[in-house]
């Protein structure tokens, strides 16, 4: 459910709190980072708009992948170095 839908009242700066982060309610619109759903919520975590707690956990989802991913070519990288 959007952030719309569960705070229809909500004003500018608003700030809700859900799952260890938070988005604050922004004075424009643009479309989600994940779904591109026209919203005026920011998450507060990446300064992107993201529409739902649902697209916000996909987000942090791409960053744990790209986490992973990198240390994963980092270590790869050392292993490579440490062979020459």
């Amino acid at each position: 459910m959007t952030f719309d839908k569960q705070y229809p009242d909500a004003e500018t700066l608003t700030q809700v709190e859900f799952d260890g982060d938070f988005t604050i309610k922004a004075g424009e619109s643009k479309p989600c980072y994940i779904c591109g759903i026209t919203t005026s919520w920011l998450n507060g975590s990446f300064q992107t708009f993201i529409c739902s707690p649902e697209c916000a956990n996909k987000l942090w989802n791409e960053y744990n992948e790209a986490c992973i991913e990198r240390e994963y070519q980092e270590s790869s990288n050392e292993e490579k170095a440490n062979e020459q």
